[in-house]
Parts: C-alpha cells; structure tokens; sequence
C-alpha cells in the first residue's frame, strides 16, 4: 500500500509486518503462533499447541485467547503438557472432534470423545444425525447424478471430507448409515443403554468390521 504522510512511514519502518492470513497447514499455524509469542518470551509444547489446532483448526484467535487465559491464570510463562487437563478438555470437546476421530477411524479418540459427550449429558440422537451427515458426505453421488445443495458440516470436517473418504469402502458406508438408522430406532423403541450399543459400534467402524462383505 501506499505511505501517505510521514507519520506513517515512520511507523512502517519500525514496525515488523506479519501475514495474518490464515495459514494453510498445521505446520504453518504452529509457526505463526510460536512467532506471535516469541517476543512475549513465552513458549508452548507440541503436545499442547497440537491439541489445541486439533479442537480449534485454523481458528488463530482462539488459539491464542486460550493461551493466553492460561498465562494469566498460572502466570508462567511456559505452557507445557499439565495445560492440558481432564478438566479443560472435558469443557472442550464437541460432536464434531467425535466425528474428526471415526472419520479418521482413531479408536482410542472416538471412545474417550464419545465417552466424554455422554458423561457431559448429550444425548445420542443428535450425535447419530451428525455421523449420518459425515457419512453421508463421503458417499460418491456423482456417478448417481445427484449433487447436494446442503452440507451441514462445519468447515474443519468440509476440509477433510477426502481424507476420511480414503479410509472407507462405499459399501461399508453405506452399510454404516443403516447401522446408524437401525441404532436411532433401537433407542427410541427400546429400553437400551445407548452408551454401550454406540461404543459397540465405534470398535466396529474403526476396525474396519463393516468393509467386509
């Protein structure tokens, strides 16, 4: 851009300018954030840095709110694994990491993300309508002729879309979404306990028990 007057040029030449555009990869974002807490003298693990991008992407001002929270709460400058504790992830864990984690077909993830939605309360139901949108997104409907106007995905699981479509048959996702239907009828027709129909299900879909004809 152009200098206008001399007061901004001064400024210009002393200050140190930064590409805040989002960055494109994991990689980049971990870059970016140590960058912004270099000067600050403040450093963070992978452990940690990696969770948080895993939770919140490329969304960087989350990120660093979060770190942030946590240096002015423990005033130390040196955020290491501790940050991330049962008590902060229990806060922090939403249906779409569920999903990110069988799309990736991680067992050890799906059981304890499943597992901390249900001791926080959230009822299956809308959790299998979220999974029979995941699934149903990485059916290939071109060849059908059938395109969606619709994809109720967040964008961290639109960007994925393809990789979690290269862990998965199509027929084993389409025996999936009727394993998803059939659940969603079991527990609204029967007395049953979700929680251990679902984990069920999960060890099936992460070890591949539906790509078996």
């Amino acid at each position: 851009f152009m200098i206008k007057n001399k007061f901004s040029k001064k400024i210009s030449e002393k200050a140190t300018i930064i590409d805040t555009r989002t960055p494109i990869n994991k990689t980049k974002i971990k870059e970016w954030v140590r960058y912004y807490y270099k000067k600050e003298s403040i450093d963070i693990d992978d452990r940690s840095l990696n969770y948080l991008i895993d939770n919140y992407s490329d969304d960087i001002s989350t990120i660093i709110n979060e770190i942030e929270k946590h240096y002015l709460v423990n005033q130390s400058n040196h955020i290491n694994s501790e940050f991330i504790s049962t008590e902060y992830q229990s806060k922090h864990i939403k249906t779409w990491n569920l999903l990110d984690s069988l799309g990736k077909k991680e067992i050890e993830k799906s059981i304890d993300y499943y597992n901390n939605l249900y001791d926080n309360g959230n009822s299956l139901v809308p959790i299998l309508i979220s999974l029979y949108n995941l699934y149903y997104q990485m059916l290939d409907l071109s060849n059908n002729g059938l395109k969606l106007s619709y994809n109720p995905l967040n964008k961290i699981l639109q960007s994925r879309i393809n990789k979690y479509k290269a862990n998965y048959k199509q027929y084993e996702i389409h025996s999936i979404l009727l394993v998803l239907r059939d659940i969603d009828i079991s527990i609204k027709t029967n007395v049953i306990n979700e929680q251990i129909l679902f984990l069920s299900t999960i060890m099936k879909i992460c070890n591949g028990y539906y790509s078996k004809k």
